[in-house]
């Protein structure tokens, strides 16, 4: 649904102008369609993986729930603040390096989107 708003968000104008300039359909997703879908592709990127990570959680929970075995670090933020360890402030400064962590990376993706995307 959202690559759909994200298609009919591009202006029409454009992708006619690549058809008169005898763009063929692989250059015209190439060159117009998919450099303005970069933010759509940012926002999807982004919020899937942060899915994916609370996602894991549930099962992981589920089939390990004294934590041996397969970890995420979602999941061992939870087994160090509530598990066997009771040890919250381990757990909360694991919080504040994941949060950095995710911060950073946005933040890059964030700099080399603004540079591929030109809105006129």
């Amino acid at each position: 649904m959202v690559f759909l708003a994200g298609l009919q968000s591009i202006p029409k104008d454009l992708i006619e102008a690549a058809t008169i300039d005898r763009a063929g359909p692989i250059r015209r997703f190439v060159s117009v369609t998919l450099p303005l879908l970069t933010p759509t592709v940012f926002f999807l990127l982004v919020t899937n993986i942060l899915f994916s990570m609370t996602n894991a959680f549930d099962i992981l929970r589920t089939m390990t729930p004294t934590g041996h075995g397969t970890n995420t670090i979602i999941f061992e933020i939870y087994l160090q603040s509530f598990g066997a360890y009771q040890r919250a402030g381990y757990s909360a400064a694991i919080a504040v390096v994941l949060f950095f962590t995710l911060f950073f990376i946005t933040a890059v993706q964030l700099r080399f989107v603004e540079r591929k995307v030109h809105y006129s």
